[in-house]
């Protein structure tokens, strides 16, 4: 007898218990191969590209969040300050308030710390051609949708930069482009927000060398190390695509203070996304940083390349860098990623939700640089170790822990009942499907705790279950 499926009839805290072993005992059988799988959600008001975008739970409910960008003209006249925000629950996008900038701006950064968005830097074009770099910190509530006061500006005006936050309270603002009228060039400037006193501080510079200066690079911080990979660089009057990984150990006792190293590699990426992931352990560190989408060329705003030769394709591969092997390796999953996923470029950060299992990819530059307006959600699944087919095994509930709603993607494409347990054993829901997609569950008024999703086939047999925390 199924040890789930008798919980089901009779529960009792034992089984209950017994039930969450033999689940764990049953994943640790799977490889550790990757795969993915995605859902298209409602699409965003309008197609807008260069956005900077950002997920996060407010009153236990996931929202996005886009700022600014260009529309689908592609043209100067199309960047706007623009905003909106996308309900994952009720897969609903409305408008807010527009960003307090009469010009509007792409290829700004945006971190959340607590319930604050800050939108820093970015850039607008003007109808002969000047650009402008800006220095603008703004500052959004999350909780109520409005506008703050502004924070206290950036000290060197920036855009395309690399904008990772560290231990949910420091803002790292790394490399970019700086630039006035027709001049500018990229910087070799750490600069370092801490939103709780609105001040900026120098950090260690990155070493003044194209290998490390750059723009539309992407990163992420993972544990106390930085790391970014690829944008423009300069050699004469050429923006050429970098193919350098640079590494910043940030030291534990003054975060001022980086230790910088770089490897090259074989590939290329402009204007991508950096996704960490864990293969193993869903809330350890992450073992593996992906790097998706994005162009192995570079280009300007419209998507025509720096370098003369016409409108840049996106890229239709991933990249993977192994930190502990301290390698990029072949991307080996169930499968690969689906078609028309990750050929999408002009990415500005993700708009992804904390706890990295899945990813938004809200907007951005598809075929022949259309911008679009699609909202795709990626989720990493495992592969089984008898076929190449993501394995239902992978059954994960997010966010966890949770204030409110939890989430989690039914793969299955026959009916499904899917009950959720107390400690005790005892079912406080339960639902069912009739095919794949996102499900979600209403648990804001249920007590803190350990709880289980077991889901059931149409003869009562448990064929799925996973545990979530809600506190």
């Amino acid at each position: 007898m199924n040890i789930c499926n008798y919980i089901m009839k009779k529960p009792s805290i034992f089984f209950f218990l017994l039930c969450i072993t033999l689940h764990g005992f049953s994943q640790g059988e799977l490889s550790s191969r990757t795969g993915f799988y995605t859902e298209e959600l409602s699409p965003m008001p309008e197609p807008v590209s260069n956005n900077a975008a950002i997920g996060t739970e407010v009153d236990g409910y996931i929202f996005y969040y886009s700022f600014g960008g260009i529309d689908s003209t592609k043209t100067y006249s199309g960047i706007h300050n623009k905003c909106w925000k996308y309900n994952d629950y009720e897969d609903v996008w409305t408008a807010l308030p527009p960003m307090p900038d009469s010009l509007g701006r792409i290829a700004a950064g945006v971190s959340v710390i607590d319930t604050i968005a800050y939108v820093i830097g970015g850039y607008h074009v003007f109808e002969d051609g000047q650009e402008l770099s800006f220095d603008d910190v703004f500052r959004f509530d999350l909780k109520n949708d409005v506008w703050l006061e502004n924070g206290t500006p950036i000290p060197v005006k920036i855009d395309d930069h690399v904008q990772v936050v560290y231990k949910d309270s420091l803002i790292y603002v790394v490399t970019g482009w700086s630039g006035s009228g027709f001049s500018g060039t990229n910087v070799a400037n750490v600069q370092i927000y801490n939103p709780a006193n609105d001040t900026w501080s120098v950090g260690t510079p990155v070493p003044n060398t194209n290998q490390y200066k750059a723009f539309g690079a992407s990163g992420i911080i993972v544990e106390d190390t930085i790391y970014y990979f690829g944008g423009a660089k300069i050699s004469g009057f050429n923006f050429l695509p970098a193919n350098e990984l640079r590494k910043g150990s940030i030291n534990l006792e003054d975060p001022s203070i980086i230790d910088w190293s770089v490897m090259t590699t074989d590939h290329t990426a402009y204007r991508s996304l950096a996704w960490p992931l864990n293969e193993f352990t869903p809330g350890a560190p992450e073992d593996f940083i992906h790097w998706i989408g994005g162009s192995a060329n570079t280009y300007n705003y419209d998507g025509i390349a720096y370098d003369g030769s016409g409108g840049v394709p996106a890229r239709d591969s991933s990249l993977i860098y192994g930190r502990f092997q301290n390698a990029f390796e072949a991307f080996i999953g169930c499968g690969g990623w689906p078609e028309g996923i990750i050929d999408r470029m002009d990415l500005r950060t993700f708009i992804g939700y904390s706890n990295r299992e899945y990813i938004i990819i809200a907007g951005g530059m598809e075929a022949d640089q259309q911008v679009t307006g699609k909202t795709t959600k990626i989720f990493q699944t495992f592969c089984s170790s008898i076929d190449d087919t993501p394995s239902n095994l992978s059954l994960r509930v997010y966010p966890s822990p949770s204030a409110g709603n939890v989430y989690w993607v039914n793969t299955f494409q026959t009916p499904v009942t899917w009950v959720i347990y107390n400690m005790l054993g005892t079912p406080v829901l339960r639902m069912q499907t009739e095919g794949s997609g996102t499900q979600s569950a209403h648990m804001n008024n249920k007590a803190p705790g350990l709880y289980t999703l077991c889901g059931y086939d149409n003869s009562g047999l448990q064929i799925i279950s996973t545990t979530f925390v809600i506190n």
